[in-house]
């Protein structure tokens, strides 16, 4: 008998000896399968793509907020599940504003928090959003009133954002690593909502318009570290 027949017979006895352990496959948590299955027909409404909610988003809602009380852990593990659902496929950003509405739409008390970074871990954190950076939290209500301007929405600057401008930008100085800081922040503000892409032109322009010199470099897609 050759070598090669001793190989093959050597193989066969291993698939046959142990059938189990030679094709096993990893199984999801079954919670995170009913999640797949049921919240997909939300996310367009809550990522802003669709502004109603559908019949069936509501339905399936329904379901799986019958079923947290039945699993242990629950309200843990569908909040770990939505996320990673989530990550698990491009979209555009869940908006809270959208989750919020769901509640009055669908007429429900979700028992589940509906986030994708969310700290999960804990029953009595679920529901709590993780802290948004002091810089963000600055920028998320400053730099709104000039997106509609560097997206070429509106022809002109407001006077509001001018104000707001010059607010972030005397601010950068006071932070510890202001200008990386801030980069980001505007890239995550820019990134937390549909908008047309900003326009570098008209980003250049708002130092025309206003004179001044912005510390911060406004972008969509910069490498903040290297700044």
């Amino acid at each position: 008998m050759t070598t090669k027949s001793l190989l093959l017979i050597f193989v066969a006895l291993i698939v046959v000896l142990r059938p189990c352990n030679a094709f096993r496959v990893y199984k999801k948590d079954p919670i995170c399968e009913d999640v797949d299955a049921c919240f997909a027909s939300c996310e367009d409404f809550v990522d802003g793509i669709t502004e109603y909610a559908t019949w069936e988003c509501c339905s399936n809602l329904m379901i799986l907020n019958n079923n947290v009380k039945y699993n242990e852990d629950g309200v843990s593990r569908y909040c770990s599940c939505i996320e990673d659902f989530s990550s698990n496929h491009y979209y555009p950003p869940y908006l809270q504003s959208q989750i919020e509405r769901l509640y009055s739409i669908c007429n429900i008390h979700l028992s589940f928090p509906i986030s994708e970074r969310m700290d999960c871990s804990d029953p009595c954190n679920a529901f709590k959003v993780l802290e948004e950076d002091e810089i963000c939290e600055n920028v998320n209500a400053c730099f709104e009133y000039c997106e509609n301007f560097v997206d070429a929405i509106a022809g002109f600057p407001t006077p509001e954002c001018c104000d707001n401008l010059m607010i972030l930008n005397s601010n950068v100085k006071y932070k510890d690593d202001g200008v990386h800081g801030y980069c980001s922040c505007i890239e995550d503000f820019s990134t937390d909502h549909y908008h047309p892409p900003y326009s570098q032109s008209r980003i250049e322009q708002l130092n025309t318009f206003y004179r001044i010199y912005l510390r911060l470099p406004v972008s969509e897609r910069m490498d903040c570290s290297k700044l």
